[in-house]
């Protein structure tokens, strides 16, 4: 019946030849499958202590250490490191296989496809060798425009995306050949639409990822737990709890503070504008004394001209008669 199962066949042939009769033959069917599978012999599958590098790590030195001096205080201990190391070879086991896998991988697909006669075939299909800017112009370029492309079809303003409606605009107008100067004119058109398609793409990304900052949630921060070293550790849910009493203690504290603070910045703020009243009524004081003074300084001007003012003719008939 094996000898039936093709190697890479995807149908269940039991099922095709007998039909209703063979559904109980799934099991079966995927198992045989599964062994005919075909796979890449030099594809990483497991890694080895060499490749672990236990010698170099000191989270693996210092759980060793640890094991020693549990082996004195018994049991319990010994199997608690024991399932630390475990849990930390698996996980290292883990990490280490996805890397060599994922290196391995690329570097096929690099040899795969780097190949010269791919490379060749690419280089001709876009023309960049042999050197022709048409080949990719060409794809684009219609033998009979319709009626809606013609210059005189519609007079609004062309999009930057509509390079090829206006390659065939610059084309009608002067000429399918052309001189130097009209493919200089066609070249710098290109240009420019690139430039303006690159950089309404990049304004694009630019938005999106500005929206996605402002849309981040709060980090989170780790637990305010003891770890003597950097290796794997078990915390029991009584520790995780006392922990988390103390991340909300220590929460409550700093908002504490940062209301302390703004206490103190809003009597700072009302303090300097109690300050800033009472100068000004300072000014306006000073102002009004000052007008006073002025308003005497004046008056007494004024007596003093009329005491000093000199004799009038009548005063010196008087005089005369005496």
């Amino acid at each position: 019946m094996g000898s039936y199962q093709t190697k890479r066949v995807r149908e269940d042939l039991m099922k095709l030849a007998f039909g209703p009769i063979a559904r109980r033959n799934d099991n079966l069917s995927q198992s045989l499958h599964s062994m005919s599978l075909s796979r890449d012999v030099g594809a990483p599958v497991a890694v080895g202590a060499e490749d672990l590098g236990f010698k170099k790590r000191h989270d693996m030195l210092g759980l060793r250490v640890d094991l020693e001096k549990a082996r004195q205080r018994g049991k319990k201990e010994i199997r608690l490191i024991k399932a630390q190391i475990k849990n930390l070879i698996k996980t290292l086991s883990h990490l280490k296989l996805q890397e060599k896998m994922v290196a391995y991988f690329e570097h096929r697909a690099w040899i795969d496809t780097m190949r010269p006669q791919l490379i060749l075939s690419a280089f001709e299909a876009t023309g960049i060798w042999p050197l022709n800017p048409q080949r990719i112009l060409d794809r684009f370029h219609q033998s009979t425009p319709s009626c809606r492309d013609t210059p005189n079809s519609d007079t609004s303003a062309l999009s930057a995306s509509d390079w090829r409606k206006i390659n065939q605009l610059l084309k009608a107008v002067v000429g399918v050949g052309g001189d130097s100067q009209a493919k200089k004119l066609s070249q710098t058109v290109h240009h420019i639409t690139i430039q303006k398609q690159l950089l309404d793409e990049e304004n694009k990304h630019l938005r999106e990822a500005l929206l996605t900052k402002k849309r981040r949630s709060k980090k989170g921060r780790p637990l305010p737990l003891d770890q003597s070293y950097g290796g794997a550790i078990f915390w029991s849910p009584s520790k995780v709890q006392r922990a988390r009493d103390l991340e909300h203690q220590l929460d409550q504290v700093e908002k504490q503070k940062e209301r302390q603070q703004a206490d103190q910045i809003e009597a700072r703020r009302a303090n300097q504008l109690l300050n800033a009243r009472l100068a000004e009524e300072r000014r306006v004081a000073r102002v009004a004394d000052r007008e006073a003074r002025r308003r005497q300084r004046a008056d007494a001007a004024i007596q003093r001209r009329l005491i000093n003012r000199p004799a009038g003719p009548n005063n010196n008939t008087n005089d005369r008669s005496r």
